[in-house]
């Protein structure tokens, strides 16, 4: 949902008023195209292997009960089921692959 609240003056607009805007599984888009640019220039490739930490603490993973599944499989899985795993998952690699690290 996008809306702009009223703030000492009248609601401006929405857009799909009553569906709540979820801004942490917007910003799953950003880290999804980040590892396709990673793909893109050849630093990793699909096939690459990731761990998932499958444990949760509500929606929070937790960093136990890890597996092993290729990145294509975690970018599928972080953008259809907008699954928190596979966002830790991604989020930790692409932090590995930073200069310097």
């Amino acid at each position: 949902m996008v809306e702009s609240e009223a703030v000492g003056g009248a609601e401006l607009a929405f857009l799909n008023r009553g569906i709540q805007f979820e801004p942490a599984s917007a910003l799953k888009v950003l880290h999804h195209a980040h590892a396709m640019r990673q793909v893109q220039f050849g630093v990793v490739n699909l096939a690459s292997s990731l761990n998932v930490y499958t444990a949760y603490n509500g929606t929070c993973p937790v960093d136990t009960g890890p597996s092993q599944q290729q990145l294509t499989n975690v970018l599928r899985g972080m953008m259809e089921a907008s699954d928190n795993a596979r966002t830790q998952a991604v989020i930790e690699h692409v932090k590995t692959l930073a200069p310097g690290k």
